[in-house]
């Protein structure tokens, strides 16, 4: 038995397999009639009303209801100070690599 014919054994078997599952799903669909009253209906309730958020005024005191605020450079919310070691560029990389100074996890090729 070569190649050619095992690989054609296999398709003609996942074929027939394939042809009665769907010839089982066709004639079980047909004896199931279902009345149209009795079909599943997912619905979901939106009960949460929608609430409007803005950033503060800087005296601290609560913004009208009526009122949007759009963000400036002032009363924009910051990320938080960034903390940076620095960057190297890629042969400053290998060296480091190759001194063990940095800790990596899989090799570089080169």
């Amino acid at each position: 038995m070569n190649w050619t014919q095992f690989l054609s054994g296999v398709a003609v078997c996942y074929a027939l397999y394939y042809g009665l599952n769907l010839l089982y799903d066709l004639f079980r669909a047909r004896g199931e009639r279902r009345d149209s009253g009795q079909a599943e209906e997912l619905v979901i309730a939106n009960e949460t009303a929608p609430v409007s958020v803005g950033v503060p005024p800087q005296g601290g005191a609560p913004a009208d209801e009526g009122t949007t605020m759009e963000p400036t450079a002032r009363t924009a919310l910051s990320s938080g100070p960034l903390q940076s070691t620095g960057g190297v560029d890629i042969r400053q990389l290998f060296a480091l690599a190759q001194a063990d100074v940095i800790q990596y996890t899989k090799a570089i090729p080169y």
